[in-house]
């Protein structure tokens, strides 16, 4: 059950559809994934071809290549159902294939089909970031379906670990410009990365692509549907207590969800009646706090690694000027690092917060 911005989805469906390249960006854990999977499911139901990889899944370029190309085999009958049977089994996809299917594959969409095999037969075709798209064209013109790729994570390509990003970049954008029949939904975490990749002159992607810029959830949005998920539960919330819940996640997705969840919990462990007032939620909030723990620990040890970053930080989460009796030189280079790991964002008006509040209260109760 989506929580708000259907009218997201509806968009984001109908543009790709009608083969558009978009970008979303923005910090963790704020719905992207939903949105993007939510529209991808949308254009399944409008027998659209959908695919998607995630780059954080992936340790190198033949690994994200594979399931990439998987993805997109998938959308085929004899394929989808070798690879549920190859899940379910922990078997290897190739051997789970009959041979003359894999045969057919091969003369029908070319050698690209070897992408997706992690036992291939002799002679497999070069594993690079256009082979995968020329396959999802292929495939596009023999089934004459338009396709659509969900890259999720994309400000990973230019972590080094799939190599060369700047070559990288250029075969995709070179190879989608070949290929009218697919469609790409970026999405990255990074958003300063995502816009030097897809906004500076100088980068293969520049200009390659629309932003699209998720629409929050509002207040009413998160009573509805948390009220409609608790009632799912058959349990029965007071208003206050919803409110409440809605008030401590100021609307990121997933603090607003991990609290809900909480407060469940406690509710649960209390009575028997399933019921949830306004103590299970402080009840909740604290829990929630507890199972991020180690999580803002690991990030309080990733702060204390740069100069000033901790303290910057502290001041930022409790509201206070983060340059105030330091060097602007040490200030900048300390929100950068803080940007750059997705800790905190800059506004528009050149204040600085840290979005995720558990996070946010985290630090500002730290000495």
């Amino acid at each position: 059950m989506l929580i708000g911005r259907a009218q997201d989805v509806e968009d984001i469906a109908l543009a790709l559809g009608n083969g558009q390249h978009l970008i979303i960006a923005g910090s963790r854990r704020i719905g992207k994934s939903t949105v993007g999977l939510a529209a991808l499911e949308r254009l399944a139901n409008q027998a659209t071809y959908t695919a998607a990889a995630d780059l954080w899944d992936h340790d190198d370029l033949t690994g994200l290549v594979q399931a990439l190309a998987r993805s997109i085999l998938a959308n085929r009958g004899p394929v989808a159902k070798a690879l549920r049977s190859a899940r379910e089994s922990g078997r290897d996809l190739f051997g789970l294939i009959p041979r003359g299917v894999t045969a057919s594959l091969r003369t029908h969409l070319g050698e690209e089909v070897e992408l997706a095999w992690s036992a291939p037969s002799a002679g497999p075709t070069e594993v690079t970031i256009a082979a995968v798209i020329q396959l999802a064209q292929r495939i596009a013109d023999k089934d004459s379906r338009r396709i659509v790729l969900f890259l999720d994570e994309f400000q990973d390509i230019a972590s080094g670990r799939f190599g060369d990003p700047d070559v990288l970049t250029k075969q995709l954008r070179a190879q989608l410009q070949r290929s009218p029949k697919v469609s790409v939904l970026f999405a990255g975490s990074i958003e300063h990365l995502m816009r030097e990749m897809f906004g500076e002159q100088r980068r293969a992607l520049s200009q390659f692509g629309s932003y699209y810029e998720l629409s929050p959830i509002l207040p009413s949005e998160w009573r509805a549907g948390l009220t409609a998920r608790l009632d799912e539960l058959e349990v029965v919330a007071e208003p206050q207590a919803v409110n409440e819940v809605v008030d401590r996640g100021e609307g990121h997705p997933r603090s607003t969800m991990l609290i809900a969840r909480e407060t469940v919990s406690v509710s649960l462990s209390r009575r028997l009646e399933r019921t949830i007032n306004f103590g299970d939620v402080v009840g909740g909030w604290e829990l929630a706090m507890q199972a991020d723990r180690l999580r803002h620990e690991e990030i309080v040890e990733r702060l204390r690694s740069t100069a000033h970053a901790y303290s910057v930080a502290i001041r930022v989460a409790r509201g206070e000027r983060p340059y105030a009796g330091m060097a602007p030189a040490a200030a900048r280079r300390a929100l950068t690092m803080m940007e750059k790991a997705g800790i905190a964002e800059r506004s528009r008006r050149g204040t600085w917060r840290i979005p995720e509040p558990l996070l946010r209260n985290y630090l500002a109760s730290r000495p």
